[in-house]
């Protein structure tokens, strides 16, 4: 599929008669006499020496038309995406890497990077592993447990805001008309990522993506991919951090792919916990809703219950407040497999510690939550 070209109109002179092209007018103009005819030829009559000749008009050629861009199929491009799902929730969009089949998304919606599954546009599900990840960029890539779904969508050879890129917004892989959107105004500006990480010369969108949104991309007349939706700080003076939409260009996102070996799936940290928020008035901590009995902490006697009364909490990881499931989350997901944790636990009125060493999540992890929708899942 070719790239879409700038298509310039030829300019097209007015063509005008010149005198000063003509033959010049003598000062003293006399008669001029024919030359000698054969006696065969009709005689021709002279041409006045005052006469001006006016060059011939060119030709004008036909008038250059602007093309017209070209239209997307939409269900080709539906093709290229997936929904990453953790815990069965929708978290986030995923790009398919076209002849890799790995998936790129957004790292931020991903938990710690368990019970990660991708649905394809035809309805299959497969089964996700963290590949690799980058803090400041906030993406993630993904490898799924089956390599036969490589038809994704292929790098645009153009910047976002180039005027041939006529960018739109592929907000997903459903099968509805609002799956392809117009991108609206983009901005060069730095923001500010990951982990302080100075993010120069990316678009800040005019677009409001709603979360599980996150990971989409914007495509240009070919439905190549030009950028990838994410999200970032906008600087403010007072140094507190302004969530943000924004673009990541293509060429940042083939440099993080650069250093990512073919093939690598780093597995995330596993606690075998099922968390969920916590009313526990003045103490800040999240409920023990599930316990795997497979996992780190299966042997630690922790009570898991779907109220206070009967639920242990936990308080802290390593000494630093476990005050929601996204603080639980970012704490393990900076973790390693293999890495020991202290864990502090709230049980009947009274504190304790106890320790466990993070593992790797087995193949079938059952869902004991029981609701999915609003408990998070490791």
């Amino acid at each position: 599929m070719g790239l879409l070209l700038s298509f310039g109109v030829p300019h097209l002179g007015h063509a005008q008669t010149n005198k000063a092209n003509g033959p010049a007018t003598p000062a003293n103009p006399r008669p001029v006499a024919p030359p000698a005819l054969a006696a065969s030829a009709p005689p021709k009559p002279a041409i006045p020496a005052t006469a001006t000749i006016a060059p011939p008009k060119p030709a004008t050629p036909p008038e250059a038309k602007s093309p017209t861009p070209q239209a997307l199929d939409i269900a080709n491009l539906r093709q290229g995406l997936v929904v990453v799902q953790q815990a069965k929730r929708p978290v986030s969009v995923g790009l398919v890497l076209a002849g890799d089949g790995r998936i790129l998304t957004t790292l931020s919606q991903l938990g710690n990077g368990n019970s990660l599954s991708a649905i394809y546009s035809t309805g299959a599900e497969k089964r996700l592993r963290m590949a690799a990840s980058n803090r400041g960029l906030n993406v993630a890539l993904l490898a799924p447990e089956d390599s036969r779904f490589n038809k994704g969508l292929r790098a645009s050879r153009l910047a976002a805001d180039d005027p041939t890129a006529r960018p739109r917004w592929l907000r997903g892989n459903q099968a509805n008309a609002t799956a392809l959107a117009a991108a609206g105004p983009l901005r060069r500006e730095t923001l500010t990522g990951g982990d302080g990480f100075t993010l120069r010369d990316v678009f800040t969108l005019s677009i409001v993506p709603r979360s599980f949104e996150f990971g989409s991309v914007l495509v240009d007349g070919n439905g190549d991919v030009l950028a990838m939706v994410s999200q970032a700080c906008q600087p403010n003076p007072n140094g507190e951090c302004r969530p943000v939409p924004y673009a990541i260009p293509v060429s940042m996102l083939k440099e993080f792919l650069r250093n990512v070996p073919e093939g690598t799936a780093m597995p995330a940290p596993w606690i075998g916990l099922q968390v969920a928020e916590a009313d526990a008035g003045a103490l800040k901590a999240v409920r023990i809703n599930a316990v795997d009995a497979r996992g780190p902490v299966a042997a630690l006697g922790l009570r898991a219950g779907k109220d206070l009364a009967s639920s242990d909490l936990l308080v802290a990881i390593d000494g630093v407040a476990v005050t929601s499931t996204h603080a639980f989350e970012e704490l393990l997901r900076r973790r390693t497999v293999g890495e020991r944790v202290r864990l502090l636990i709230y049980s009947e009125g009274r504190y304790r510690e106890a320790t466990a060493v993070l593992g790797r999540e087995p193949e079938r992890l059952a869902d004991t939550s029981g609701k999915r929708t609003t408990d998070v899942g490791y």
